[in-house]
């Protein structure tokens, strides 16, 4: 019961969004780049950079005392209601980590993370204080801890401060709020990081009930990508291409897929990305993907240095692997063919790796590769390495292959 009415309020959330009333998104133009935050870096010798706006906005502003999907904000003179302190202490919180995050070279992230939890425990008045800094344009960009992916609301070897917030969002209980910023994030953003995390909470909350709009946002930010004024360095590039990708990959988009691979012969490097991304699509689309970008010797290389992920491509379609037997042969040196052959001798060790990502709220309940489907994909991995076996050489690479026949022979059996 609860649930029918959670999923009936964020209806008419939704619908109260799409009549242009309450959040501002509605009223714009999307089918313009909106115009970036200013931007303001501290000295570049330093670990941690910083990014922050007073004077742009992301989002339209809503008029003082006007209506807004949180309620009226005209000023009130009278005592403070409970919601009210609680917002104004929300606000507070929100002020500490900003400060803490302008901590230099001394930032404690275990306090930063710990107060980003009291933010996000505020519930309601959490969500507004959110949406204010949101809404304001600004950001703030520190080095992240743990270096590329090394922490939650880490873009690549920085972190920035609204997408530890949207990421927050994402753990809070679902409610009409809720719901209606994300969506007002994802439509009004100018940056794909922020629309695929908007879409992803989204995602959580009401499964599939946004899936097309967040598709439609991201392949419009992405064929607007090199026009994108916020876009402005090659770091943010390779992070918008990158939640892209796995945006792709997570929602099973063909069309995002194709829109990405037309970026590999400006930067063939985005071949090996788009490799990684390719197992949660059928044979025929990993067939055609890695024929175009096989034809760019540049793109070809790139994609035989990843090549734990052509392991776990469909081998039981021919295409895929006579492509997958071509770079081995051809484009791999013995160090990565010896990484090839151990991953497919030992799968477990490297599978999986992504299973606790958020992104996974797209993935069917089973995920991955259908148990059902295992024994015909090593039966073809065994065909491969009938195809490559002229090619091993050392007596290194003698083992690995012996090691991952043995693997695939006692698997199959087995099953």
């Amino acid at each position: 019961m609860t649930k029918g009415i959670l999923k009936s309020q964020l209806l008419v959330v939704s619908a109260t969004l799409l009549a242009g009333i309450g959040i501002g998104w509605v009223s714009r133009d999307i089918s313009q780049p909106h115009a970036p935050p200013a931007v303001v870096t501290k000295n570049a010798s330093e670990t941690n950079t910083a990014r922050r706006s007073q004077s742009s906005s992301l989002f339209p502003e809503t008029p003082a005392g006007g209506e807004s999907a949180f309620g009226s904000i005209s000023k009130n003179t009278a005592a403070p209601s409970t919601e009210e302190a609680r917002r104004a202490e929300a606000n507070g919180i929100l002020k500490r980590l900003i400060a803490e995050m302008e901590g230099g070279d001394k930032i404690d992230y275990r306090q930063l993370f710990k107060t980003l939890g009291q933010l996000r425990d505020f519930g309601p008045a959490g969500i507004a204080a959110i949406a204010d800094y949101l809404r304001s344009g600004e950001d703030l960009v520190v080095a992240s801890p743990g270096g590329p992916g090394g922490s939650r609301g880490s873009t690549g070897r920085s972190m920035s401060l609204r997408s530890m917030l949207l990421n927050a969002l994402g753990d809070m209980p679902p409610s009409p709020e809720l719901a209606a910023l994300n969506l007002e994030v994802m439509k009004g953003t100018p940056l794909i990081e922020e629309a695929v995390l908007a879409a992803y909470n989204l995602q959580r909350m009401a499964p599939g009930e946004y899936k097309n709009a967040a598709t439609e946002r991201v392949n419009w930010l992405l064929e607007n990508l090199s026009s994108n004024s916020a876009v402005n360095n090659t770091d943010a590039m390779q992070r918008e291409l990158r939640y892209a990708t796995q945006f792709a990959s997570y929602t099973g988009s063909a069309q995002t897929l194709a829109l990405l691979s037309q970026q590999v012969n400006a930067d063939p490097a985005m071949a090996r990305m788009i490799t990684s991304s390719l197992r949660n699509f059928p044979g025929e689309t990993q067939a055609a993907t890695l024929a175009s970008m096989t034809s760019n010797p540049a793109a070809s290389k790139e994609i035989a240095s990843n090549s734990r992920a052509l392991t776990r491509l469909d081998l039981s379609n021919n295409s895929v692997r006579g492509s997958v037997a071509d770079l081995f042969l051809n484009q791999m040196n013995d160090r990565a063919r010896e990484d090839f052959l151990e991953t497919i001798a030992r799968p477990d060790q490297y599978n999986g790796r992504d299973g606790g990502s958020r992104l996974s709220y797209y993935r069917e309940p089973s995920g991955g590769q259908q148990a059902s489907a295992q024994p015909a994909q090593n039966q073809a991995t065994l065909q491969l390495l009938d195809q490559i076996g002229t090619a091993i050489h050392t007596p290194v690479l003698q083992q690995r292959y012996d090691e991952a026949r043995q693997a695939l022979t006692t698997t199959t059996v087995a099953k």
